[in-house]
């Protein structure tokens, strides 16, 4: 990199970006003006400000966020991040990956807070934001990621209901045999909803008391879970009600065995109201798990 005088008089910079060489007119014949211009492209290069080249060279990241979606397996997953790249979208329209600042990006963060959402909610949007241009830095679109960070969401963070053994007590007697297996599987393995609702017969040992959890979220979800004693009762108990050849599934849809149930939020919501509980999603159930809640010890 450096500095050159062409015929006309007039100054000229050679610049080195991404490992491609770039010529920029100076527009000035003074040699002091033009180091000093100098000195700043090469901080700007630097700091990955330089949009010379690379503006022209990023796409718009309208259609890079469709690409990195595109790499995105999970369906669960994929939807989430598509709330999050619409509103992206919005707010950078005809933006691209080398033109987004770290200025930008708090605009977009106040812009955010201001039509009232969650900071929980603005950090997912964010976090989808940050993995898109990190994506971009490993493709050389752009130098680095403009990124501050994340707004604090501890005050405003939604917390998880861990059952205690009194309201899971009432809750397994106010509980339909649907949901009390539910609730049994949930707080004995610690396993996601989708993993629930998606678990079939075929992955269920209880010879060897082992849950085979084969579709996840993540990679790390996909494992053996063991089974405990008062799971097996219920797992027991759940398949003779249903009949042993009603369903593949654990908890088929009844309208259609040949599916797993998808909804039931409307019927948990009515067990928690029966049992004095305060409403709390399936998920939850995962948290009382992690806490150590233990159900109460199964009829003789």
């Amino acid at each position: 990199m450096g500095i050159y005088r062409r015929k006309s008089g007039m100054f000229w910079l050679s610049l080195t970006v991404h490992g491609r060489q770039v010529f920029e007119s100076c527009g000035t014949h003074c040699k002091k003006l033009a180091q000093k211009i100098f000195a700043i492209r090469s901080a700007e290069i630097l700091q990955g400000r330089y949009h010379h080249l690379v503006a022209t060279k990023s796409p718009l990241l309208s259609v890079w966020s469709d690409e990195f979606l595109s790499t995105v397996r999970n369906l669960s997953t994929k939807k989430r991040y598509f709330s999050s790249i619409q509103h992206l979208k919005e707010f950078f329209p005809k933006a691209r990956l080398a033109e987004i600042t770290s200025r930008d990006i708090e605009h977009f963060k106040k812009q955010r807070l201001a039509s009232e959402v969650r900071s929980a909610t603005v950090n997912r949007d964010l976090a989808v934001l940050r993995r898109m241009l990190k994506l971009a830095t490993q493709q050389h679109f752009i130098a680095e990621i403009p990124f501050i960070g994340f707004l604090e969401e501890k005050k405003s963070r939604r917390l998880p209901h861990v059952l205690t053994w009194v309201e899971q007590e009432r809750l397994l007697a106010a509980a339909p045999p649907r949901i009390r297996i539910l609730v049994v599987l949930g707080t004995e393995t610690g396993m996601r909803t989708g993993e629930m609702l998606s678990l079939r017969w075929a992955h269920v040992d209880l010879k060897d008391e082992t849950i085979h959890v084969k579709r996840s979220k993540t990679i790390s979800g996909i494992r053996a879970v063991p089974i405990s004693g008062f799971l097996k009762t219920e797992l027991l108990r759940w398949r003779e009600l249903l009949g042993q050849d009603f369903s593949e599934w654990v908890f088929p849809q009844l309208s259609n065995t040949r599916h797993h149930l998808q909804g039931g939020r409307k019927r948990w919501a009515s067990t928690l109201k029966k049992a004095g509980i305060p409403y709390f999603r399936r998920y939850d159930l995962r948290h009382s798990f992690a806490h150590g809640s233990q159900p109460p010890e199964p009829p003789r």
